[in-house]
């Protein structure tokens, strides 16, 4: 990627976290809610982030499995990520992965599909619908492949429920950006 493509990238992850992150705090804001309805808590903390690492690689197995041994599409993506490791080298993917799994990725789209989404789902048609309307919009927002729905549909179940059971978005954060972590950081073992 040049110059003009990367600055491009970041702009558009800038707007993305803005965009996931200013719609929930605008709604609360004129709603007069409290921060609590999205889950930003110290409310069950330690188990949060525990059942949260657990959660990451759980899902990365499942992931590893799905992509490589019944579907056999992850080699693609680990030829396509080994290209960029080729040009930013090893220090900058790996910042990138940071940055990209926990700022871009974790905390924003957990903020919108859980603490957003789900909460206010469950407030006006209750438990069963928000979980599926968070799932589903979920898995929307993450299909690049057909056979991966199934997929994302689990993984929004999971963080679904695990976020009603703690309430609080430290779970489903930590599951979701440590997952996306290990995803990124594949290719260098690969």
């Amino acid at each position: 990627m040049d110059g003009f493509e990367w600055t491009l990238c970041r702009l558009i992850l800038i707007l993305k976290v803005i965009f996931l992150t200013d719609i929930p705090l605008t709604y609360i804001k004129i709603k007069k809610l409290n921060l609590d309805i999205l889950g930003l808590t110290k409310r069950n903390l330690a188990s949060a982030t525990i059942i949260g690492v657990i959660l990451a690689i759980l899902l990365y197995l499942i992931e590893f499995y799905w992509a490589f041994y019944l579907f056999s599409y992850g080699w693609s993506d680990i030829i396509r990520a080994k290209l960029y490791l080729g040009e930013m080298g090893y220090g900058k993917y790996i910042l990138f992965s940071l940055f990209d799994s926990l700022l871009n990725l974790g905390i924003p789209e957990e903020i919108f599909f859980r603490g957003f989404i789900f909460s206010i789902s469950e407030r006006k048609l209750g438990l069963k619908y928000a979980i599926i309307i968070s799932s589903v919009t979920f898995t929307l927002c993450h299909i690049n492949r057909i056979f991966h729905i199934p997929l994302m549909l689990i993984y929004g179940f999971i963080l679904s429920y695990t976020f009603y059971k703690l309430k609080n978005i430290t779970l489903p954060v930590i599951a979701h950006s440590l997952f996306n972590l290990i995803l990124y950081l594949q290719i260098i073992w690969i």
